[in-house]
């Protein structure tokens, strides 16, 4: 069989895009917001809700990067485990960490619930499947602090019961995570730039700034840009793994690193259910990452991962991604790849979530590292309440250090040999 996927997005297909036409950028604004994802578009709906005078700019269209190429996948947990973050903070600090990757997904839940956007938002949770059996073992252990403090019961998913829940191979048994699920990232970027225009905020497509600097001729920030300057009082930086080259400051703290996916033929709603019997989104153990879900209409499954050493093509990553999907899926052996795409993600090098105020009046959000569905929003509209003032715009990153290395500039010259040892792990099993 030979794949000859579409490389436009499934996600883009047939959903109504929001007018966002040309035009200048006002001169003058108290707020300015940097980035048109998940993080600039909470920002700046929030800053508008609270009836200040905001300006979002966005180098590109609204929600073409990450924010419109993700999994669609809703979580409330961080990238490190429970043991990792007491190990590392403490038990206090650790707990309080945690306790925001689940605060992020109750901002998400709590923003779809208030502006009715419709994200086709299915609260199905989470199957984490193992790889070898001490990691299978290991997950259990981890989970159980966390499940008693979110007040859950995650489900053990022993490896002789796995095929009820996932018709997969070479997995080891998992764990049912029942908070979060899945949703359409691309709806929800779009249900955002409407609610952003409803709110009257000046959106200005194609508009990257090329230099953000304190402005001499007053209080606040001048902020270059190919269609003019623009003089703010206060900046929201909100272009993660994206940041331009101007911003040493993001560049420093993110590593961009690419994330692809493909979507299956359709092939109805009960042989998809025969794949992933439980519907829920599924993550798997490996280093280098699968995760896979139905797709929210139920017609077909959305697999994706980190395929990419050397090789970044996007016709070499899908057919390497539909190989690897094949391998772990044995029931889709037959079934075409219809759609190929990719996205930048953006990773601190600590692997966890930052807000910070790297100068007075500006403060800045990123490092998701695969998990900013909720924490974007989260810390979008954590960002617009702190620069206003606001005590409920407080965090638990907040004092967090974003860190730096000295070899790294922003380009991730390294990631291949990273890449390659964690693919090389992943075949031995440690």
């Amino acid at each position: 069989m030979t794949d000859a996927p579409d490389f436009t997005p499934w996600w883009w297909q047939d959903v109504a895009t929001a007018a966002v036409p040309p035009r200048d950028p006002p001169p003058v604004a108290e707020i300015a917001v940097i980035g048109g994802g998940y993080t600039g578009l909470a920002a700046a709906l929030t800053c508008a809700e609270a009836k200040r005078d905001v300006v979002l700019l966005e180098a590109d269209r609204p929600g073409r990067a990450a924010s419109g190429l993700n999994g669609g996948m809703a979580g409330a947990e961080l990238a490190h485990d429970w043991f990792a973050l007491e190990r590392r903070f403490g038990r206090s600090r650790g707990a309080a960490l945690a306790q925001e990757g689940r605060a992020a997904l109750g901002s998400l839940e709590a923003l779809l619930q208030r502006t009715g956007i419709d994200a086709d938002y299915d609260r199905c949770g989470r199957l984490k499947v193992a790889v070898t059996p001490q990691q299978y073992v290991a997950m259990q252990r981890a989970a159980e602090p966390l499940a008693a403090m979110f007040g859950i019961a995650p489900q053990p998913v022993p490896p002789a019961a796995l095929g009820a829940h996932l018709a997969a191979s070479g997995y080891h048994g998992g764990l049912v995570w029942p908070l979060g699920g899945g949703l359409h990232p691309f709806k929800l970027v779009q249900g955002l730039l409407r609610a952003v225009q409803k709110a009257g905020v000046p959106v200005v497509p194609h508009c990257p700034v090329y230099r953000l600097e304190p402005d001499p001729a007053g209080e606040g920030y001048r902020l270059v840009t190919p269609l003019g300057t623009i003089r703010a009082r206060r900046v929201i930086v909100a272009s993660n793994a994206l940041s331009p080259k101007s911003f040493r400051y993001m560049r420093r703290r993110q590593v961009p690193v690419g994330s692809y996916m493909i979507a299956t033929a359709a092939i109805g709603a009960e042989r998809v259910r025969s794949v992933i019997p439980c519907g829920r989104m599924i993550v798997d153990g490996y280093r280098r990452l699968h995760y896979y879900r139905p797709s929210p209409d139920g017609s077909r499954i959305l697999f994706g991962g980190r395929p990419q050493i050397l090789d970044t093509r996007p016709q070499a990553c899908a057919r390497r991604l539909a190989a690897e999907m094949r391998q772990l899926l044995p029931a889709l052996a037959d079934v075409p790849v219809t759609h190929a795409w990719s996205g930048m993600l953006g990773f601190a090098l600590d692997k966890l979530p930052h807000i910070a105020e790297p100068l007075p009046g500006v403060v800045a959000c990123g490092g998701y590292g695969g998990s900013g569905v909720s924490m974007s929003v989260h810390l979008g509209t954590k960002a617009a309440l702190r620069l206003m003032g606001r005590s409920d715009g407080a965090t638990a990153f907040d004092d967090l250090p974003y860190p730096t290395h000295p070899l790294h500039r922003g380009a991730a010259w390294y990631l291949p040999a990273v890449m390659g040892w964690y693919a090389a792990r992943d075949r031995i099993g440690i």
